[in-house]
């Protein structure tokens, strides 16, 4: 399937291919999953395709493919490479404060990046929304332990102390507060 420059009709729509490029993305490791999404990816790798589609020299479909998930490996291994030297590079890191807040105020989870689309806002404050009501339906003591701990960042021993309750009865709470939660929020 070499694309000579005067039969227009011979290009092949890259298109077909997405599907399979994306189930190829989804196949990695889930700890890379959630650094980068398929979808940019494989249209990075569309892109590339189109822009050298001239030195593909297969003249099938499958070579086609082939071709495709090659050129798909090689961005998929630059975006991991880039992952990581961004992971070793000191102006990248920030020290992250929590403030301390009594458990009567309201929690104003603010920990999203600088940078965030407003669709990413959008979907951050309807989950934060969300985890909000869930967490009023929750029962008092499991409320106030989750709270204490996951939102003030208090440990179980110091919950267990303002509780008035053992360290395992504190650890009871919490988890199965979480529990009911994961349950409520769909997760």
């Amino acid at each position: 399937m070499t694309v000579p420059d005067s039969k227009v009709a011979e290009i092949p729509d890259l298109g077909q291919f997405r599907e399979l490029l994306r189930s190829c993305v989804e196949r990695i490791s889930h700890k890379y999953q959630a650094k980068f999404d398929a979808s940019d990816i494989v249209q990075e790798t569309l892109a590339d395709a189109q822009k050298h589609l001239r030195d593909f020299r297969g003249k099938s479909e499958a070579e086609l493919a082939n071709w495709l998930r090659c050129m798909l490996s090689r961005n998929l291994i630059d975006n991991i490479r880039r992952l990581r030297s961004q992971k070793r590079n000191i102006a990248n890191e920030r020290r992250m404060h929590r403030p301390r807040q009594r458990s009567g105020q309201s929690t104003n989870l603010s920990l999203r990046a600088e940078q965030t689309s407003p669709s990413a806002r959008a979907l951050w404050n309807e989950e934060l929304q969300q985890m909000q009501c869930a967490m009023e339906t929750l029962p008092e003591a499991q409320r106030l332990a989750i709270n204490l701990h996951h939102i003030q960042g208090m440990t179980l021993v110091q919950v267990a102390e303002q509780l008035n309750r053992s360290t395992a009865a504190v650890a009871g709470l919490i988890h199965r507060g979480l529990r009911t939660l994961q349950q409520s929020m769909g997760k």
